[in-house]
């Protein structure tokens, strides 16, 4: 994509930044979708991580998981 404006009169030059600027619109919010869901996967996976953690160290009825749905 340039970043000047010259050769933009004619239709198919402006067409042609206009389809650029699109994709690079649709590129960006791709890669922070990816970013996004990188994130979301981790932090599922450390409260999976810390849960059999707390599991490990509880004792049988004390309903640790109960507990945890209710809050």
């Amino acid at each position: 994509m340039t970043n000047t404006l010259t050769g933009l009169s004619s239709n198919q030059a402006y067409r042609d930044w206009f389809n650029s600027l699109k994709t690079t619109i649709r590129s960006a919010r791709t890669q922070a979708m990816l970013a996004v869901n990188q994130e979301l996967v981790l932090l599922y996976w450390r409260i999976g991580q810390a849960i059999i953690e707390l599991q490990a160290d509880s004792q049988w009825g004390d309903k640790l998981l109960d507990k945890l749905s209710n809050d």
